[in-house]
C-alpha cells in the first residue's frame, strides 16, 4: 500500500512538471507571437 502510495505522488509530480513545462513554452510562444505582431 505505501509503495502504491509513493508511485503515484511520483507520477502526480511528474504531471504536475510536464503541465508547468507546457504552459512555460505556451507562454513563450505567446510572447514571441505578440514580438512578431509589433
Amino acid at each position: 500500500m505505501r509503495n502504491f502510495y509513493y508511485s503515484c505522488k511520483k507520477t502526480a509530480q511528474q504531471i504536475k512538471v510536464g503541465a508547468h513545462l507546457a504552459l512555460y513554452e505556451h507562454d513563450l510562444y505567446q510572447f514571441n507571437t505578440l514580438d512578431w505582431d509589433k
